[in-house]
């Protein structure tokens, strides 16, 4: 199972509305099978599953893109530049999700893009622009 719990990307409207509609299901599917659940049930469940799924990565990754941003290291739209963002997108690809290019454009794309951003120096991280310390990861060899 694969949770997102930050989408870059697409209109905020038509996001709040994929979101009213899913948990709308969520509570019809538990009405069906007999289990009580109302709009705070749903709302405190979300906010267990951001806790305990990815706190220390989420707050990890807000500080890693503020932190790049407040170092003038994005453009005029806030975003940072083609190299630093692929080695991001995979570093926190649990937690966040880009919307464009698709998915497995992204993943090429990225692929090939992160050797030369490691090469040149680009992190997926930095310490000095976040608080939060994490757990190694793996890297793909």
């Amino acid at each position: 199972m694969r949770a997102v719990l930050f989408d870059v990307g697409g209109p905020i409207d038509m996001e709040f509305a994929h979101e009213i509609a899913l948990e709308g299901a969520i509570a019809a599917a538990c009405g069906m099978e007999g289990i009580p659940i109302d709009q705070a049930a749903i709302d405190a469940a979300s906010e267990r599953a951001v806790e305990a799924f990815a706190a220390d990565a989420y707050a990890h990754m807000i500080e890693t893109l503020f932190g790049l941003a407040r170092e003038g290291h994005v453009n005029a739209k806030g975003m940072p530049n083609p190299l630093q963002l692929a080695l991001t997108a995979q570093e926190f690809s649990d937690v966040i999700v880009f919307r464009r290019p698709p998915q497995p454009l992204q993943r090429l794309v990225f692929g090939a893009l992160t050797p030369i951003a490691r090469r040149r120096g680009y992190r997926a991280t930095y310490p000095s622009l976040s608080r939060t310390t994490l757990a190694p990861r793996e890297t793909p060899a």
